[in-house]
């Protein structure tokens, strides 16, 4: 079988591949019977976050801090200049380590997609929407403004046919929804333009 070089397209598969296998062996070492920090013996219920992340000590939630620690500074030597500067882990939803650049902008391009479809195809199977309800209808803003923002369906969000431009930017884009009507055509007529993938 031909191997070919990544495509660089989607998430970073180093900078992935590392928290997944973090995570895994945090819960097979527990599972394993290994020894855990005294203050895990009664480890908190999950918690879904609110407007900030509940904080917490690894130790608290069953993870060994020094593991953690030895994982973060492996990704400081092979990820490059970003290593787990950016680096984010949740457990049993409250945040035990936080790089010290977390809150960077970091273009994730189409790995959003995934997450946005399916929390629409939830919210559309729970019946608190529909595919064609409109975009206003959430954020009523958009409807006196910009007329043509008036028409965006969630369908249209969902499919990319929304009539927003592609964004090339990260900067560009924590902006863009908030200014003008910079729509490039009428939602559900152009499909916008691939999204570049890293």
């Amino acid at each position: 079988m031909e191997r070919r070089p990544p495509s660089g397209r989607g998430c970073p598969r180093p900078a992935l591949l590392c928290g997944v296998l973090l995570l895994a062996a945090a819960g097979a070492a527990a599972a394993a019977g290994r020894p855990t920090p005294a203050d895990a013996r009664d480890v908190p219920a999950r918690v879904f976050p609110g407007a900030d992340w509940q904080e917490a000590s690894p130790e608290s939630q069953g993870v060994d801090a020094a593991g953690l620690k030895a994982a973060a500074a492996y990704m400081d030597e092979h990820f490059g200049p970003d290593g787990s500067r950016e680096l984010v882990v949740i457990r049993r939803g409250r945040l035990i380590w936080r790089g010290p650049a977390a809150d960077t902008c970091h273009p994730v391009w189409s790995c959003t997609k995934v997450f946005t479809s399916t929390v629409l195809g939830l919210l559309t199977a729970d019946g608190k929407c529909t595919l064609d309800a409109r975009a206003v209808e959430f954020l009523p803003a958009l409807d006196d403004k910009f007329p043509l923002y008036a028409k965006i369906t969630l369908r249209h969000l969902a499919s990319m046919t929304s009539g927003y431009p592609n964004l090339r930017s990260c900067a560009n884009s924590k902006n863009i929804f908030r200014a003008g009507p910079l729509l490039a055509g009428a939602p559900g007529a152009v499909r916008a333009p691939k999204t570049p993938q890293r």
